[in-house]
């Protein structure tokens, strides 16, 4: 029986790690040496010798070691059979590749960075150079993530002690720093201590700016969203001072608002629309809680419910100031000289539904007449009868 021999193919010269290819990889077939020969060559070749790959073959040589001879049947020179195996080379185990079940780690925390950075500044500038306040803002940042509030409190405190020391105590750049110490202070419970921050981020930027100056409407908006996002509407009585603080706020951003922009601008509509809306709600809050000083007054959701609890809270003060804002709602929109007929008359239907919402049914039959001869006035018949 003839084997295909597998080395017939041998380049010239080609090195390997001991000697040439032509030394030490030789062309076998049952006829091209003794049994001897060949246990001589193996004798001759150590372990490990990996022989390159040749023409994209890698010349792997297949062989036994027992003792630093080649195992071979003893009668492998015999005639009819021929030779299959040539020069010894071992070919080295592949490693093992285990799976990796280590924890990820982050290459670099945050809040390690930050202190880093806070002490490399410090030995740099002093232990207060105005690029700390930045560094401070951010590790307070990051411990919140963390939540750590108190250590979050502190780098925010600490951070606008930095920026008073070099921009003034009534420094605005304090505002989001403080913002951040209110929202921990919630976060904990801290009632009071949270609406006193917020009273002092007011402050701050009113002496800085002035209580009407276009500037604050920033400051405001950021106020009035803060009480929207951490103080839910919950049962509890003293929810009242929230309402009516908000109430506050929105009264003073329409009043710079239209001092800055004018009456007839769509933001100056927009806004005191929103604080008529909000002494809307506040005044269900007041009927529904029974903390009037007026029992008595009945709205379109119905009677008051009574509580022991009586604040000193007029229900009649805030349908007056609601009142008013539509009323500036519906100047607004007849002072802005984009708006339609159409948008004059909804504007003054909502004050007549305000009316009626508080069962002032002749004001508010006054108010409907008045939008529907300013839509006969400036549209024909068959639109008025649309509408």
């Amino acid at each position: 029986m003839k084997v295909r021999n597998i080395f017939s193919v041998k380049p010239v010269g080609t090195k390997c790690m001991l000697g040439t290819y032509e030394d030490n990889c030789m062309s076998v077939n049952n006829n091209s040496m003794e049994h001897f020969e060949l246990k001589q060559a193996a004798k001759s070749r150590p372990a490990g010798i990996y022989l390159p790959s040749i023409g994209g073959r890698a010349c792997l040589l297949f062989c036994l070691f027992n003792s630093g001879s080649l195992l071979a049947q003893d009668e492998l020179a015999q005639d009819d059979v021929a030779l299959q195996v040539a020069a010894a080379v071992s070919v080295p185990a592949l490693p093992v590749i285990e799976a990796d079940t280590s924890v990820y780690v982050s290459p670099a925390d945050p809040v390690t960075t930050y202190l880093d950075a806070i002490d490399e500044a410090e030995v740099m500038n002093g232990a207060y150079s105005t690029e700390l306040a930045d560094l401070y803002l951010g590790l307070g940042k990051s411990l919140l993530d963390n939540k750590e509030l108190d250590d979050a409190k502190q780098a925010f405190q600490q951070g606008s002690q930095i920026v008073r020391v070099n921009f003034g105590l009534n420094s605005p750049e304090q505002t989001n720093f403080l913002f951040s110490v209110a929202d921990i202070e919630s976060i904990q419970g801290n009632r009071r201590i949270a609406d006193k921050v917020l009273k002092d981020i007011y402050a701050i930027n009113a002496r800085n700016y002035g209580r009407k100056a276009p500037q604050m409407i920033p400051v405001l908006n950021g106020l009035l969203n803060w009480y929207h996002n951490h103080r839910p509407a919950d049962a509890e009585i003293n929810r009242y001072e929230d309402l009516a603080r908000t109430g506050d706020i929105t009264g003073e951003m329409a009043e710079i608002t239209e001092l800055d922009k004018g009456l007839g601008h769509p933001d100056t509509t927009h806004i005191y629309r929103k604080l008529g809306q909000i002494h809307w709600y506040t005044a269900k809050y007041v009927l529904g809680k029974g903390i009037s000083v007026e029992p008595g007054v009945i709205m379109a959701t119905g009677k008051p419910s009574y509580s022991v609890r009586v604040q000193e809270v007029s229900i009649k003060a805030h349908f007056r100031q609601g009142r008013g804002a539509f009323a500036k709602v519906a100047e607004s929109v007849l002072a802005d000289e984009n708006s339609t007929a159409l948008e004059h008359a909804e504007s003054i239907a909502q004050l007549g539904d305000w009316n009626l919402a508080f069962g002032k049914k002749q004001a508010a039959s006054a108010e409907y007449s008045r939008a529907h001869k300013l839509l006969a006035e400036r549209l024909n018949s068959s639109e008025v009868a649309d509408v």
